[in-house]
This record gives C-alpha cells, structure tokens and sequence, in this order.
C-alpha cells in the first residue's frame, strides 16, 4: 500500500478546514471556501514551501514577510 507524505504545510492546511468548518451562525460554507487571514495563509505557505526557512537579519515581522515571499519565488522560480 502506498503511504502519502504530506507536508507541515498540508497538515496545517487540512487542521484549518476542519477547524473552520461552520461559519459564525454554525453554517457550513457549501463549495464556498472558509474565510483565512493574511497571517494563517502565509503562515501555512511558509510551512509548505519553505518549513526550515529562518532569517540571519534583525528584522520585524513584516520585513521577514518579504524576505520569506523572496526566498520562496526565487527557489520555485519557473516551478510553479
């Protein structure tokens, strides 16, 4: 039997579907998509293409945002 490996990413991604799977009235969404803030949509992005990624420079969040979104473009470049 062929055992699938999923990424940290994946998992995170699969937690956050079940999690939010009614909305704030206890509906299901339907084909609709639940809603996903910025932060938990680059959060779960970075653990999927880049999960060992840290940065050297004493910068703030924000600033590692950019530097996160450069890694991944640059090392999927032509890939995705």
């Amino acid at each position: 039997m062929h055992k699938e490996k999923y990424t940290e990413g994946q998992i995170r991604f699969n937690e956050f579907l079940d999690a939010h799977a009614l909305d704030a009235q206890g509906n299901e969404y339907g084909i609709m998509p639940p809603l996903m803030t910025d932060e938990e949509a680059l959060e779960i992005l970075r653990l999927h293409f880049a999960p060992d990624y840290v940065s050297v420079n004493p910068i703030k969040d924000n600033q590692f945002n950019t530097e996160l979104v450069f890694h991944i473009l640059q090392t999927y470049k032509g890939k995705v």
